[in-house]
């Protein structure tokens, strides 16, 4: 037992029966002024071992304890009387602790209900328990998460005890009280966020849908909580708060292949058990836990090949406060600190990704106030804006304040939003250039920094139709089949000597007369030239278009062996991804061919 305690504290009285067999009871008494008083009882075990608690009143002063081991109501054994002195308690509010509130040793128990239910307690030695009584019980063996509940009901088998409960309150347990607990994450949260952290840096999340994209996420996270409250018994609860502080480092880097669009729904990466803490509202024990996830989700739309990365750190607290007099209420403060990796884009791109930090805080197991923060990466990429792309993290911290323990629930709170652009294009997208001044002449071996590459031999038989043409770095596709032929045999002219492999379109769009072809570049295509020529030996405005909007306007092409030049080149570091030709003015047909093309530089 201990030599002192304050106000409303708990004694623990434990000591071994010599005498005492299992027929034996032992009482913990305490000197008053008409004698001594039984303060706790209970069953020694088999051996004779107690393990007493009980909760000293609210004035301080001495007082004289002793025990005494009995059987059939005659006194076997008394131990030496010990003094124990009760210090006023100062600071905060008077703890009140109610008279039916009892605390076991969790060395005792052996098995609780789930945290938040009704269910049984089973107990061996110690306090006898009764129907009404608050029982409350620190982190042990049997119970990771601390107990608080009710007592309905008492079954006592030999040196074991069974009783049912219901969850109670901290209201019911201590009417008066107030606390401010720190915890701060120990070692050993830290070694369980490594091995998760560790997980999660070997994950890639990919986005399925008509394109797909993968999101590589590295985060490192560390968080403290500091849980406060005040109540009394004539105004019930005045004030709670809970804030978390809370440091990251996190990376995001994401990566789209091919046109289209792709979605991914909040999927965790890791989770580990966080702070966790066991402190006193006067004698009771508070066992406070809580879990940390890290949820992702993403979104990527492109028509073409796109990939940007992003790393942010920040440091933050974010919390809500509560009182009687004003309600919920706010509690924020972000600092960040972001850098990221240009991104490599060469068309209308959108990808957003968001990285969750999550705290889940539970009082004696029950899921009570959450924190969230989040962060992530949102990239725009448009050729028509200016500037074309922008790179932003948008933060959000949000919260709510749910503690069944104290019977108080709000909403989820927004505590703090805001998009922090990181980094832009320095203007409007760098279009490519056209070059037609070939003309029908042979085809340049440079385009602006670009050595060309023509195109090998066809083997497709001809009159075939075909959609693809394999070339030097990869496939051109056509956005409809064309009948594959020769220069100067089923297509009968040409120009600049060439008699290699041409590609006829003789379907006009649907509603006219005009023919149009849309080819599409292997990806990183920096430079492509094709020449086109009309069926009628006529003239006729033909235009090229690349996917950037560059392009030639109308220039008028004669069909008797005036097939004419069409070229596009973009800046280094950009890429063109496909050229759209057009015969328009009742031709009877259109073919293009003789192609060339470069890699981006």
């Amino acid at each position: 037992m201990p030599g002192s305690v304050s106000v409303g504290g708990l004694v623990t009285v434990q000591g071994q029966a010599s005498h005492a067999g299992t027929t034996s009871v032992v009482v913990v008494e305490r000197r008053t002024h008409s004698g001594w008083t039984t303060v706790a009882e209970g069953w020694p075990s088999a051996r004779g071992r107690f393990t007493f608690t009980w909760i000293v009143g609210k004035r301080a002063g001495v007082l004289s304890v002793r025990a005494v081991a009995s059987r059939h109501g005659r006194a076997l054994a008394t131990s030496r009387t010990r003094e124990l002195v009760i210090h006023a308690r100062h600071g905060g509010a008077a703890v009140a602790v109610s008279a039916n509130t009892r605390v076991l040793a969790p060395s005792t128990v052996s098995s609780v209900p789930a945290p938040g239910s009704s269910g049984k307690l089973t107990y061996s030695g110690g306090n006898t328990l009764q129907v009404g009584q608050i029982v409350a019980i620190g982190q042990g063996a049997a119970t990771p998460d601390g107990f608080l509940g009710r007592v309905t009901g008492v079954v006592v088998n030999g040196q074991q005890t069974t009783v049912t409960t219901q969850p109670a309150t901290l209201l019911q347990a201590v009417p008066s009280a107030s606390f401010n607990e720190a915890i701060a994450s120990s070692a050993a949260v830290m070694q369980r966020a490594r091995r998760a952290l560790a997980h999660a840096a070997d994950t890639s999340v990919t986005c399925q849908g008509s394109a797909e994209a993968s999101v590589t996420p590295e985060i490192s996270f560390g968080t403290s909580l500091d849980l406060a409250g005040q109540w009394s018994l004539l105004h019930g609860l005045e004030s709670v708060s809970l804030t978390a502080g809370a440091h990251a480092t996190a990376s995001l880097t994401a990566t789209i292949e091919g046109q289209g669009s792709c979605s991914l729904s909040p999927t965790t990466v890791f989770e580990f058990e966080g702070p966790e803490a066991t402190f006193f509202v006067g004698p009771v024990p508070v066992v406070l836990t809580s879990q940390i996830s890290v949820d992702l989700d993403a979104g990527a739309s492109a028509s073409a090949q796109a990939t940007t990365a992003i790393s942010g750190g920040f440091s933050a607290q974010a919390g809500v406060g509560w009182t009687k007099g004003a309600g919920f209420s706010r509690i924020e403060q972000f600092t960040p600190n972001f850098t990221y990796t240009p991104p490599t884009v060469t068309a209308d791109t959108s990808i957003e990704a968001d990285l969750t930090p999550n705290i889940d805080v539970l009082l004696y197991g029950v899921a009570g106030p959450q924190l969230s923060f989040k962060t992530g990466l949102d990239f725009d990429a448009s050729t028509t804006q200016d500037p074309w792309w922008t790179l932003t993290a948008p933060v959000d911290l949000s919260a709510s304040l749910d503690i069944p323990a104290l019977k108080l629930s709000s909403p989820s709170l927004d505590l703090y939003s805001h998009t922090f652009t990181i980094a832009s294009a320095s203007g409007p997208f760098p279009k490519s250039t056209f070059d037609g001044s070939p003309g029908t002449g042979a085809p340049p071996s440079t385009m602006g920094p670009y050595t060309m590459q023509s195109f090998g031999t066809d083997a497709t038989p001809e009159g075939e139709d075909v959609t693809d043409v394999d070339g030097p770095t990869g496939e051109i596709t056509f956005d409809n089949p064309l009948q594959h032929d020769l220069a100067g045999d089923d297509w009968q002219t040409w120009s600049n000597g060439y008699s290699g492999d041409v590609y006829e379109d003789d379907t006009p769009d649907d509603g006219n007369e005009d023919f149009e072809v849309t080819i599409t570049l292997p990806p990183k295509t920096g430079a492509f030239y094709l020449y086109a020529e009309p069926d009628a030996f006529e003239d006729f405005d033909m235009s090229a278009t690349a996917n950037d909007g560059t392009t030639s306007g109308d220039t008028t092409v004669y069909g008797q062996g005036g097939a004419q030049f069409f070229g596009f080149y973009a800046p280094c570091g950009q890429s063109i991804s496909s050229v759209q030709v057009t015969d328009t003015g009742g031709d009877s047909a259109m073919a293009v061919g003789e192609f060339g093309i470069a890699p981006s530089c």
